[in-house]
């Protein structure tokens, strides 16, 4: 059975996070923001994927890659959590990542088909 947690389960970093996830199923709402996510990504046009609003700042293909990353951070740690690890996690730091994602030789299609096989996976755990 899965629940949301309560405030004490998680760091208050989160509450930003946890307080919009509606209450609803939740493999039911983890699909249905796939689909509207993966709507909302195809209707961006391809020469907007590359925008920086100022010099410095995220792409819209480090956006994406941020967010691919970042549910992948997420379901290893819901993984590590699962499986009663003892062990301390390691820290997650966006912008390092984003340093070495490559995102600019990516397409719209491939970070789409990504973000969509890393929910599946999400899904499945």
């Amino acid at each position: 059975m899965i629940h949301f947690p309560s405030k004490a389960e998680y760091a208050p970093f989160y509450e930003t996070y946890v307080s919009r996830v509606p209450k609803t199923d939740l493999l039911e709402q983890f699909e249905h923001s796939a689909k509207t996510f993966t709507e909302l990504l195809a209707r961006i046009p391809d020469d907007k994927w590359d925008y920086q609003y100022q010099p410095g700042k995220w792409t819209i293909k480090e956006l994406i890659l941020h967010i691919n990353d970042t549910e992948r951070v997420m379901a290893y740690r819901a993984l590590w959590i699962a499986r009663n690890c003892p062990i301390a996690l390691p820290g997650f730091d966006q912008d390092e990542f984003v340093l070495y994602s490559n995102a600019a030789n990516r397409t719209k299609a491939s970070l789409i088909t990504e973000f969509n096989a890393i929910r599946k996976s999400t899904n499945t755990l």
